[in-house]
């Protein structure tokens, strides 16, 4: 068996740090050292877990801040639409507004300013 440690890479001051980690465990939660044991291994391997989920949380936060990227204009839109409503314009007069500048700014040749983008020339 000592040999199997020393082949893990598991020297003196490793065995000597779970020894303490074992007695300090023991002490604190009042319970016997072969439970103590058992429950410093359980820890190390929660510890790794807490790690690995850390990495997972990470993930979704960068998932979560690419979908919100995505969706904000979409979202300014439907704030818009909801505040025209409170208005009383109607989902027809929206549409009507929308053809109507599209057919001046196709008659004048104007720049139409695009949300987030340069103006865009129409031709």
């Amino acid at each position: 068996m000592c040999e199997q440690i020393m082949r893990l890479g598991i020297g003196f001051p490793e065995l000597l740090a779970f020894h303490g980690a074992v007695m300090k465990k023991s002490d604190t939660e009042n319970i016997p050292m072969e439970t103590a044991a058992y429950r410093v291994m359980e820890d190390i391997e929660n510890y790794g877990r807490i790690g690995d989920l850390k990495n997972e949380i990470s993930k979704l936060v960068m998932q979560k801040y690419t979908i919100d990227q995505i969706s904000s204009p979409r979202n300014k839109a439907i704030t818009a639409l909801i505040k025209l409503q409170s208005y009383a314009v109607t989902d027809e007069e929206i549409l009507n507004i929308h053809e109507l500048l599209i057919r001046a700014r196709l008659e004048n040749g104007a720049r139409i300013p695009v949300s987030g983008v340069s103006a865009v020339q129409i031709q």
